[in-house]
């Protein structure tokens, strides 16, 4: 099934240097879904300063949003039916990001990054759990023999209709280390 929809995404960015010690990276992300017919705006700052010549501390926070769309389903392990007027009724998934981090260049080509980040996640879309009324209609429908009755599933199941019900966090840390080469002398 297809979900015809233009996206439009415009950002900004730019880099003051504060003084010798300090640069702070503010940018500003514009979203348009034709899916559902949403806009965002997502603000994002990253603030550098220089301990050393080879050592930078981070600070990074930002709003990250996404809009609905199947090609977010591909990897899913369930299916939803983005067709109509439900997923206008969707929001934009949106995460926040808080990163920590210290960069350093070591010798013979060497840097590292550590850094440590925390990120909310609302508005997830998941499938809708259905409503007592459909629960109840899902069973009558059952035409078991009486030993069987029990087997009837009678509690609410997920349907495939979409909701932004979902919530979370993570949290964790990344360790990355580059080998650039280099020139012998």
């Amino acid at each position: 099934s297809k979900l015809p929809a233009n996206r439009i995404g415009l950002w900004v960015q730019n880099q003051f240097t504060i003084n010798n010690l300090w640069r702070l990276q503010p940018g500003l992300r514009f979203d348009w879904s034709g899916a559902n017919h949403r806009s965002t705006v997502s603000p994002r700052v990253t603030v550098l300063f220089t301990a050393s010549p080879s050592t930078n501390l981070k600070f990074a926070a930002g709003r990250y949003t996404q809009s609905p769309g199947y090609e977010k389903l591909v990897q899913s392990d369930f299916f939803l039916d983005l067709q109509g007027k439900q997923v206008e009724n969707l929001l934009h998934q949106r995460s926040d990001h808080l990163i920590l981090g210290i960069e350093r260049k070591l010798s013979n080509g060497v840097a590292t990054r550590i850094e440590t980040f925390y990120k909310t996640f609302e508005d997830m879309i998941v499938g809708r759990l259905e409503t007592e009324t459909e629960r109840l209609a899902r069973i009558e429908r059952y035409n078991f023999p009486s030993d069987l009755q029990a087997s009837i599933p009678t509690d609410a199941i997920i349907t495939s209709n979409p909701s932004n019900d979902a919530r979370g966090n993570a949290y964790g840390f990344d360790i990355f280390v580059e080998k650039s080469a280099v020139a012998p002398s």
